[in-house]
């Protein structure tokens, strides 16, 4: 009973404070939420989905739109756009519930974060990876407008849940059913998400170690719920089903001559090498901070204190880890400090997760890295919150082998650490984000298009 009030009290902490900065945020001071918000406005209008290069989505400047791209969380706005239209259709309802969709996936993610948690470190600890989890400013941002990374961060978190009801139950159907469900929804949502599509076939390979018709079961689901979408891109674009080469085609017609693809500088074209880019430019420290939190379109920054806490905090985690945790990636049988299921299973299953875990850290990092340096310099941490549930693994488990299950002094550690967390997110709210936005009109910088 107190596990269940619990998890309804944390809930409904993170609705009630994540609506909070939904509420203040005014349109467009967001990453092209401009740009977002006209596909579901375009479905809400037309009932149906557009073409990429259809001239209602093309942005004067840059020339392109976003409907080349996965539109899954645009879809379900346009639904619930048209469910509170039946009360209203004044430009902030219908814009509240454009954004609500995002609102719930962050919701979403948080409550699949304390699942995951309790799994894997149990009820005390399982709570305060949640809390690292839900807490994290930047997640709470990305949850807060119209976009499509939220959905994705919500996919990562249900394809990690069942990747441990996989290896938990030797991949049963209903995990197997999760599982493709879960990969589809992360196909239809954000590319920089797409590392979680790779692990998640590894993984299955690697723990289950057959080829039959449960292996065929999840691709034919796959194929089924998220397939449509690259055939459809494939015939509407001359067999382009990722849409990316059209739509900087498009771009390069349409866009302001100084924002072309052609005439970006980036730092490959500058001859720059990756490592001068990481370090010369800072692109390692604007990406950290951004990933902390980083508000507007990246004008909104947190006092440098906070930056520094967060920073230590972080380190401090992974430090501990290097010290007292590194067998989790041994498959030799060794002390272990995650209860459950790693347990029954053996040294190797816990091997295996971990390593699989560090892999879906690495991934979005690379994307987020070569996309700066060939493609268009964005240092964004935005991009890499795709690994904030398996970086978080890491760092709880850090924390865990010095503080150890239980105790006086494990206990004390937790309530403080994760207050400081709530405590921390409360701060870059009423420091940055609300001093930033409060008493603006919601419509301040520009008014919807499409309306």
């Amino acid at each position: 009973m107190l596990k269940k009030r619990s998890t309804q009290i944390f809930i409904v902490c993170v609705f009630v404070f994540y609506g909070a900065w939904m509420l203040v945020q005014p349109y467009g001071v967001a990453p092209d939420e401009t740009m977002r918000y006209d596909i579901p406005m375009y479905i809400y209008k037309f009932g149906v989905l557009p073409g990429g290069d259809d001239p209602l989505l093309i942005d004067n400047a840059w020339g392109l739109s976003y409907a080349y791209f996965p539109i899954l969380s645009y879809m379900i706005s346009a639904l619930f756009m048209k469910a509170v239209s039946v009360f209203s259709t004044e430009p902030v309802v219908l814009l509240m519930a454009a954004r609500s969709i995002s609102l719930l996936c962050g919701v979403g993610t948080a409550f699949m974060s304390l699942k995951i948690g309790r799994k894997l470190f149990g009820n005390r600890m399982g709570l305060l990876f949640a809390v690292f989890v839900a807490f994290l400013p930047q997640n709470i941002f990305i949850s807060s407008y119209v976009n499509n990374d939220a959905l994705a961060i919500f996919s990562t978190s249900l394809i990690v849940w069942f990747w441990i009801r996989g290896i938990e139950t030797r991949w049963d159907i209903k995990a197997c059913i999760g599982l493709a469900v879960s990969i589809s929804i992360c196909a239809l949502s954000y590319y920089n998400a797409y590392g979680f599509i790779l692990c998640s076939i590894i993984l299955f390979f690697a723990s289950y170690k057959t080829v039959d018709k449960k292996t065929a079961l999840i691709v034919g689901i796959v194929f089924v719920l998220a397939g449509w979408w690259f055939i459809r891109n494939a015939v509407l674009y001359e067999g382009d089903f990722l849409g990316m080469r059209t739509c900087d085609a498009v771009a390069e017609l349409h866009a302001w001559p100084e924002v072309r693809p052609s005439a970006l500088s980036t730092p490959m074209s500058q001859g720059m090498s990756i490592f001068d880019m990481l370090f010369k430019t800072n692109w390692i420290f604007s990406v950290a901070g951004s990933f902390i939190g980083c508000f507007g379109g990246m004008d909104v920054k947190l006092p440098m204190w906070m930056y520094i806490v967060a920073g230590v905090f972080f380190l401090v985690g992974i430090i501990l880890l290097a010290i007292k945790g590194r067998d989790i990636f041994s498959s030799k049988k060794g002390n272990t400090f995650l209860p459950g299921f790693f347990g029954n299973e053996g040294y190797g299953t816990r091997a295996l997760f971990s390593w699989i875990m560090l892999l879906a850290i690495i991934i979005p990092n690379i994307l987020n890295m070569y996309n700066s340096y060939a493609n268009d310099y964005q240092p964004q941490g935005r991009y890499s919150l795709p690994m904030i549930i398996p970086l978080f693994y890491f760092i709880t488990l850090g924390y865990q082998a010095e503080l150890g299950d239980d105790g006086e002094k494990h206990k004390r550690a937790v309530i403080i650490m994760g207050a400081a967390c709530i405590i921390f997110a409360l701060l870059a709210f009423a420091l940055a984000f609300l001093p930033a936005y409060a008493g603006k009109d919601m419509f301040y910088l520009a008014a919807p298009r499409l309306i």
